[in-house]
């Protein structure tokens, strides 16, 4: 019998390991993920500089450098590439992989060796775990030390073996990601209601979390500053404002049906009766496990942000209790048919949908197809305006379009409150990047992309006419600026070389404002600079006079930023657009804080001949 669970095992385990594996090239061709970057630039870096600084101060540094033992061996050309991020899914889903294989050790052991086969099928087929694998996520590392802190409570007893195990384990994973510190109540529940000594338990479990920590961010003591910034980095994000109830209760339903997708519905009702039958058993025992899941669950609702990963390393135990009710079905001959085929009913959903996943992951995509049509058909230094939002810069990973650097000029639709206004942009552009579905009238379809079985997922799209506009003359116009009046007039001179700089760096309470001798149907607004800022560019907004005073005008930005520009060798400007209206006069203000001045070298107005009109 021994011999045939080993082979069960290892069959498990190939199959989790080609779910996790196959496909890990996914998006190659394409800008990675935000996250994903600040994980593999920063080792990157690392490696670049050979020491020890990981240089992602929000993170402590395990992760960093389990990433790091994976993107050494290609060496220093194929740091620089996509192969870095391939490398680096590649040590994430080799964890994916080990939490299979030691799932089944720990629940075997705790629980009963079919109970862990069940929970290590559960957890190598679940779509929330195959998915997060082949992305550059420390949540799937982190599964293997909730595993290990399952077994270390389970030690916490009259001497203090079980605190220095537990301490070690919240260490390891908290020296992954901050978050490994939801394990800290579920200890404290076991020190408490465990004989032995629990003050002395208590610290020595506290300082040994602490040290491993420090251990695995050795810079954390010479960049102490940084250090600290991090989690209050962190907290900031996720905690922007008041946490509401309602919130909050949301959250909550969503976490909930991200562990029945994990689980499968069958498998949710097994977990649930398998914690009724553990905490019958002996909840002195399995009380603090099971405390993990609910404390990630009460404490990852509060935050503003959720995503489905942030579950994965508190599922250990979530398995290991959905596994139970088999292993007492298997306690007899009929019993072991019965388990093995609910067990497979159990697992089948989860493993279609990981099959399909690894399936379109695997083979040329929509944006593949996208991509080699704009290539073939779109000539360099065309304008882009991207309008998904999944492809905003830090959305869905693997949305966004990968561009070659420098030879197109891309405007992305991630402004505040702009969704509106972006027809006013789109019939300016070359090319329009949309969801299948929509477009605008002033807009027809020039190609379709579809991924791997047919679904339409990126549709590009060019303007079918062109706004009709005309330069204003400023020649009679009235020009007065809040800083250094007498450079306005480099700014209507014609000759861009000559500009108007502030005196000192933005404050943001800036202005130029340019009056009008009769009404002017203003449809845009470039202000040309000769600046390249150092970090960002001047925050602009704008008001017009409609003849009864100044009011703020909403108005969409029809250039990426200022860097980008410059990197591309192309002129420098700001452009604003805004919906045509006639306007006696208009003010730009400038409402961001910067380190440089304000250098504008020209003002271009264009009025619109006749309104545009799009509909959705």
């Amino acid at each position: 019998m021994r011999a045939a669970r080993l082979v069960a095992l290892l069959i498990i385990v190939g199959l989790a390991a080609y779910l996790r594996f196959s496909g890990l090239a996914w998006g190659h061709r394409h800008p990675m993920h935000t996250d994903e970057q600040l994980f593999v630039d920063n080792v990157v870096a690392m490696l670049d500089a050979g020491d020890l600084d990981h240089r992602f101060y929000r993170y402590p540094g395990l992760f960093m450098y389990l990433l790091a033992a994976g993107i050494a061996p290609l060496g220093q050309e194929g740091w620089h590439t996509n192969d870095a991020y391939i490398a680096a899914r590649g040590v994430v889903a080799t964890f994916g992989v080990l939490h299979v294989a030691v799932l089944c050790f720990v629940v075997s052991r705790l629980v009963g060796e079919r109970a862990g086969l069940v929970a290590a099928l559960m957890a190598a087929v679940s779509p929330v775990d195959v998915t997060t694998s082949h992305q550059v996520r420390p949540d799937v590392v982190m599964q293997v030390t909730g595993l290990l802190a399952i077994l270390a409570l389970r030690r916490v007893g009259p001497d203090t073996r079980g605190d220095v195990l537990t301490g070690l384990a919240i260490g390891l994973a908290s020296a992954v990601k901050y978050t490994g510190l939801l394990l800290v109540p579920s200890y404290v529940l076991a020190r408490l209601i465990a004989p032995g000594p629990r003050l002395r338990g208590l610290l020595i479990a506290g300082a040994l979390t602490v040290a491993v920590v420090i251990a695995c961010t050795p810079y954390a003591l010479l960049h102490a500053r940084q250090y600290r910034e991090g989690p209050a980095f962190h907290l900031h994000q996720y905690y922007p404002g008041e946490v509401a109830r309602a919130m909050v209760a949301e959250h909550a339903r969503y976490f909930l049906r991200v562990g029945v997708r994990a689980l499968g519905p069958l498998g949710a009702v097994s977990f649930v009766v398998g914690v009724a039958i553990l905490l019958s058993r002996s909840w002195r025992a399995w009380a603090p496990p099971l405390l993990y899941p609910l404390t990630t669950l009460a404490v990852m609702s509060t935050g503003s942000l959720v995503f489905p990963r942030y579950l994965l390393p508190c599922m250990g135990v979530v398995y290991l209790a959905a596994a139970v009710p088999f292993e007492l079905l298997s306690r007899t001959a009929a019993g072991r048919v019965l388990a093995a085929a609910l067990a497979a009913a159990t697992v089948l959903p989860s493993l279609r949908e990981s099959r399909d996943y690894v399936y379109l992951a695997s083979r040329e995509s929509a944006n593949d197809k996208a991509l080699d049509w704009i290539l073939a058909h779109v000539d360099r230094g065309a304008r882009i305006l991207e309008t998904r939002p999944a492809a905003d810069p830090g959305g869905t990973p693997g949305a966004m379009i990968g561009l070659p650097k420098g030879r197109y000029e891309v405007v992305f639709r991630n402004q505040e409150g702009v969704d509106d206004l972006l027809p006013l942009i789109a019939p300016r552009m070359d090319l329009v990047i949309m969801d299948p579905g929509m477009g605008w009238s002033a807009l027809k379809t020039v190609f379709a992309g579809e991924n791997a079985v047919g679904v339409r997922e990126v549709v590009l799209k060019a303007p079918a006419r062109r706004p009709e506009e005309q330069d204003v003359d400023l020649s009679d116009a009235r020009l007065s600026a809040s800083d250094n009046p007498g450079g306005v007039p480099a700014m209507i001179d014609g000759d861009p070389k000559r500009s108007c700089v502030t005196s000192q760096p933005l404050r943001g309470d800036e202005w130029i404002e340019v009056s009008f001798p009769a009404p002017v149907q203003v449809a845009r607004i470039e202000l040309l600079t000769r600046r390249v800022p150092e970090r960002h560019d001047p925050e602009l907004a704008l008001m017009a006079d409609d003849g009864t005073g100044y009011q703020p005008v909403a108005s969409v930005s029809a250039r990426p930023p200022l860097r980008e520009q410059a990197a591309a060798g192309r002129p420098l400007s700001q452009e604003l657009m805004l919906k045509p209206r006639p306007v006696r006069g208009v003010r730009i203000l400038q409402l961001g804080r910067r380190s440089d001045p304000w250098d504008v070298a020209e003002i271009r107005i264009a009025a619109r001949r006749r309104p545009e009109e799009s509909s959705p």
